[in-house]
């Protein structure tokens, strides 16, 4: 195993923060999901990590990038909660999911 350096810190700090970008640039306008129109396993994992950046009522750094700069992203996160959490508002509000 190699040494935790300031270098390697660095390195993981630029990669975690350009993950968002990344994700954003490979979804374009002809794209419903990251993989073309299909919903996969990967859409499913990003959707559970950057809904809790995105749909957390109180606002940070991070939510701040993906709606300025990473502008495919909430369209994409968007699409996924109306097709597959129709009744997100009614769950948020009364913390029941049937």
């Amino acid at each position: 195993m190699g040494a935790f350096t300031e270098q390697s810190k660095s390195g993981k700090v630029q990669e975690v923060n350009s993950a968002p970008e990344q994700i954003s640039l490979s979804l374009n306008c002809c794209e419903y999901y990251l993989h073309f129109l299909y919903f996969i396993q990967v859409d499913c994992t990003v959707f559970g990590m950057l809904s809790q950046i995105v749909y957390v009522d109180f606002s940070y750094a991070h939510k701040d990038l993906l709606i300025t700069e990473c502008t495919n992203i909430m369209p994409y996160m968007e699409r996924i909660r109306r097709k597959y959490w129709p009744d997100w508002d009614n769950i948020v509000a009364t913390g029941h999911f049937e």
